[in-house]
């Protein structure tokens, strides 16, 4: 596994990896208040058996940049252990939010602010991942933990930008909610089994009841 540090700005010419290459995104501005290293390990050694390397990029990591450089990166599978807003049409970064940085970008609503536990975050809007975001994402899984990701914006955005599919939730959950949720899911995805299949087997009685809970959406396959 490996602990990704910060980016620098402007697009590379020449990606870091093939489109398709066997190696996955776990991005995780969480753990500034939720940290949750037993998710870390148990995602990394799924990954590790089914012959996938991991790429942890820790809170202090997860900046507006770091979005921007995400297609180069060639993943196959991107986590996005973030928050969100309450329509769950953004995720939110880790970097500390300042109306006199990135200001082009917030003219533009390419990036915005999101309160976290009385802290201010830049968030990264639609807009940023399809005007901003450097080269395509050539096929890969994204999977959004954050509240209500599933409402459609931000997975049209993922999806338009050249993902295969896009699992977020309709509604909002809980951390424990999510990350349990979540780990089942990766299992199941790098077993071989279909998104909708491992859906199902993970979320049971999700939209017939509806006192169980927000339901997972997926977009594409």
């Amino acid at each position: 596994m490996g602990v990704i540090p910060l980016w620098g700005s402007g697009c590379s010419p020449n990606p870091t990896r093939s489109a398709g290459s066997k190696s996955i995104a776990l991005i995780d501005s969480l753990a500034v208040d939720s940290p949750n290293p037993g998710l870390v390990e148990n995602i990394s050694s799924l990954t590790n058996v089914a012959g996938y390397s991991l790429d942890y990029y820790p809170a202090v990591a997860v900046t507006v940049d770091l979005f921007q450089h995400l297609p180069e990166k060639g993943y196959s599978m991107i986590i996005l252990r973030t928050h969100s807003t309450w329509d769950g049409n953004v995720v939110v970064t880790s970097e500390p939010y300042d109306p006199h940085q990135r200001v082009i970008g917030q003219v533009l609503d390419r990036v915005g602010d999101a309160n976290v536990g009385g802290r201010q975050y830049f968030s990264v809007t639609p807009g940023y991942i399809g005007s901003t975001m450097c080269g395509r994402l050539q096929g890969a899984m994204v999977l959004s933990m954050g509240c209500t990701t599933g409402s459609g914006q931000l997975a049209k955005a993922f999806m338009e930008k050249g993902a295969r599919m896009f699992v977020g939730w309709d509604g909002v959950v809980t951390v424990a909610q999510t990350d349990s949720t979540f780990q089942a899911l990766v299992g199941l995805l790098l077993k071989g089994e279909s998104a909708h299949e491992a859906i199902q087997t993970v979320t049971p009685g999700r939209g017939v009841d509806p006192t169980t809970g927000p339901n997972l959406v997926l977009y594409g396959q």
